[in-house]
């Protein structure tokens, strides 16, 4: 999916602990109940392509990502608990 560069409100947030089973319309699904969801990446193993458990969803509004981190970090998700932060920004700096 591709992201939206004009929201300068959103928010992204990194999810782990996923199980393989949960695939892309499952996160997508899992993370709209609580907000607007501009995009979504499931992280994948460079070489086998298979899912590393890891996933960044990029949240339309911080509401939605504050909201996505309080309903879901810790909660468990097929069987496996999850961890929902806040996505760290990436560093600009060129020092």
């Amino acid at each position: 999916m591709t992201r939206n560069l004009g929201a300068s409100n959103a928010m992204d947030i990194y999810i782990s602990g996923l199980v393989p089973e949960i695939g892309e319309a499952g996160l997508m699904k899992l993370f709209s109940a609580v907000g607007k969801v501009d995009s979504l990446r499931l992280i994948r193993d460079r070489l086998s392509g298979a899912p590393t458990g890891y996933a960044v969803v990029d949240m339309v509004t911080v509401d939605g990502a504050e909201r996505a981190i309080q309903v879901f970090n810790g909660k468990s998700v097929l069987g496996s608990p999850i961890i929902v932060s806040k996505s760290r920004p990436k560093s600009k700096s060129h020092h």
